[in-house]
């Protein structure tokens, strides 16, 4: 079944600038040349080719400007997503809880009570950002704060540590190691069933118009304290990626919902690997399959028309012999020097020969070539 998403114009513009479309399409199940139709539609620009590669790479790479609103184009857009496949749906054998047991070697441990210590990487998250608050003292409350896979607000930064050492706690129940990745952004994943999972914590904002007309910034983002968490890598169908705050239920409240949630996105995520493996094998069968085909088609080609070159060459070979015995037939009816005698037996014996050297059979080349 589909259902209908709204999403501000703003907000697909920054998660366009976030990612690359071909992963963002798949989360709202949608190809990234539909996605794409979609932001010219509301005049959102994406992303140059080459873009990603560089900002991986380190270098400063110029983000365009969202232009504001031309007559007529609307702030709110409409998206229909197809409804993810349970993961009951997606051949694998037994429960949801007989998978994540099988997937991490043990049921599922979840947390009620959490310990009063920080996790290390918690600990340092924590020295990083007081340095960080030092450094922008200036730091308007709107705007973000980006550190061990969070993105939020000055206000929001001490909630966000804890929902994340919850977090910590709970993978570590279930002895699911925690990687700290080298590299410039140093992104933090968790190993489960062989894959590596990224997990954020992010805060939505509203926005509103600058009053500063001489602001470089056109819009001022005001923070919500609404938190979600997102898988930032996980793009296979059935898996839910994103556990929202809501009025109703806090995200501390479903932190474990969080964690099992990445051990079946995990087992979705391999068994999407191997889908994809077996097909990938199977293509690359059917295409020997058909290179044996196309080899065994062009060595009957070449048996075909060596068959045709003997053929006319023996047809040649006995019209050379037909000759020959003409002119010994010719040569017996007259009366000749024996000089002349001897020299026509000279070219007699010389035209059989090469006779001999154009004949297929007598060279036997059809044996050779159906060996």
């Amino acid at each position: 079944m589909n259902k209908t998403m709204t999403i501000s114009r703003q907000e697909l513009y920054d998660q366009v600038w976030s990612k690359p479309l071909i992963h963002l399409a798949k989360e709202y199940q949608l190809s990234d040349v539909g996605l794409a139709k979609i932001c010219r539609r509301h005049n959102i620009p994406l992303p140059p080719i080459g873009y990603w590669v560089k900002l991986a790479h380190g270098y400063n790479v110029k983000k365009t400007s969202l232009p504001e609103l031309n007559k007529g184009e609307v702030e709110q857009i409409e998206m229909i997503m197809k409804e993810p496949s349970p993961i009951n749906e997606l051949n694998l054998e037994g429960t949801k809880e007989d998978q994540i047991g099988k997937a991490i070697g043990h049921s599922f441990v979840a947390l009620n009570e959490f310990k009063k210590g920080f996790h290390p990487l918690i600990v340092d998250a924590q020295k990083e950002l007081r340095e960080r608050l030092k450094l922008y003292r200036k730091l308007e409350e709107g705007e973000w704060i980006h550190f061990l896979n969070m993105s939020v607000t000055k206000s929001s930064t001490e909630r966000a540590l804890s929902l994340m050492n919850m977090l910590f706690q709970i993978i570590e129940a279930n002895g699911l190691p925690i990687i700290r990745k080298p590299g410039y952004k140093e992104e933090t994943y968790v190993k489960v069933n062989g894959i590596d999972v990224q997990v954020a914590l992010k805060e939505r904002t509203k926005r509103s118009e600058n009053p500063d007309s001489k602001s470089y910034n056109k819009f001022v983002f005001h923070p919500t304290g609404i938190l979600y968490f997102e898988f930032v890598n996980i793009y296979v169908s059935g898996a839910r990626k994103i556990w929202n705050d809501v009025p109703t239920t806090k995200l501390e409240e479903i932190v474990n919902d969080v964690v099992s949630g990445i051990v079946v996105a995990s087992i979705l995520d391999k068994k999407s690997d191997e889908e994809r493996a077996k097909i990938h094998k199977a293509e690359e069968e059917e295409s020997d399959r058909k290179r044996l085909i196309e080899e065994q088609n062009r060595k009957e080609q070449e048996r075909v028309h060596a068959l045709f070159r003997d053929a006319q060459k023996y047809q040649t070979s006995n019209i050379i012999r037909g000759y020959i015995k003409a002119v010994e037939e010719r040569s017996a009816s007259e009366t000749a020097a024996i000089e002349e005698k001897l020299e026509l037996k000279d070219w007699i014996k010389w035209a059989k020969g090469k006779a001999d050297i154009v004949d297929p059979i007598f060279n036997q080349s059809w044996r050779k070539k159906s060996l």
